[in-house]
C-alpha cells in the first residue's frame, strides 16, 4: 500500500487546505496533457489522484490512517500480515492432555474404556 502523504509531499498532520494545494500543485505538474506520451507521468497523475481522494474525504483518510497505523504496529511485532483464520477440524476434541478423534459410534466407546 502506498503512502499517500509521501505521495503528495505533506505531512499526516496536513490540513484540508493544505491537502489541496499540494494535490492542485502536483496534478499541473503531471498531468497527461502536459506531458503528453510520458507514461510515468501518467503513473504518477494516477497515483495523485487516488492519494487526494483518499485524503480530502475525511472517512476515508480517518480509515486511511487507522488501516497504516495497524500495518505499522504488526511490522514492529513481526507477525505476518494478514493473520489466517485457525482452521477448526470437527473431527478432534480435546480434552486435557487427550485428544479424541471422531469416527465410528463404536470408538466412542472404546475410548472410555481406555480411560
Amino acid at each position: 500500500m502506498s503512502d499517500y502523504y509521501q505521495i503528495l509531499g505533506i505531512s499526516q498532520q496536513a490540513s484540508q487546505s493544505e491537502i489541496r494545494t499540494a494535490y492542485r500543485k502536483l496534478a499541473r505538474q503531471y498531468h497527461p496533457d502536459r506531458n503528453p506520451g510520458d507514461p510515468t507521468c501518467e503513473a504518477k497523475f494516477v497515483e495523485i489522484n487516488e492519494a487526494h481522494a483518499t485524503l480530502a474525504d475525511p472517512e476515508k483518510r480517518r480509515k486511511y490512517d487507522t488501516l497504516q497505523r495497524l500495518r505499522r504496529r504488526d511490522a514492529r511485532d513481526g507477525r505476518p500480515q494478514p493473520r489466517p483464520a485457525p482452521q477448526f477440524d470437527q473431527r478432534l476434541f480435546h480434552q486435557g492432555s487427550r485428544v479424541f478423534q471422531m469416527g465410528k459410534f463404536a470408538d466412542i466407546f472404546a475410548g472410555l474404556s481406555e480411560a
